[in-house]
């Protein structure tokens, strides 16, 4: 079972008039997350056709990579035995390589909530 985000890292034409492209990075990292997501730093290529100027019948290609990290749902359905994938780009932040690590404060700060409603008649008299 694989899924990889190839659909994300290509816009427009990828076959050109040479000189071509320097190899597409790609997808640099892929880490999964407690909560069922998955994070992906990526490279993406966009290619746009440009000419030298208005009169002119010759054109070139600017080939322009972009690095992003997006975000993927998946859902799997049993019955159809069919795994779906949505990413999702993550406007807020870019970055060149991603790496998860565990909080291990986490299961401290998630219990915050229930020990400031215990420690509340306490604070209130200070």
């Amino acid at each position: 079972m694989v899924h990889y985000p190839n659909d994300l890292l290509y816009r427009g034409n990828q076959n050109p008039a040479p000189p071509g492209p320097k190899p597409l990075q790609g997808l640099v990292d892929f880490c999964p997350c407690e909560d069922g997501t998955f994070v992906a730093a990526l490279y993406t290529r966009t290619v746009v056709r440009k000419s030298y100027d208005a009169r002119s019948s010759h054109y070139y290609h600017e080939f322009r990579d972009d690095n992003a990290l997006y975000t993927a749902v998946y859902h799997t359905d049993l019955k159809n035995k069919t795994i779906r994938v949505d990413w999702t780009k993550i406007e807020v932040s870019t970055g060149v390589r991603v790496q998860k690590l565990p909080v291990f404060c986490w299961p401290l700060f998630e219990r915050l909530p229930v020990m400031l409603d215990r420690l509340a008649p306490e604070l209130a008299s200070l």
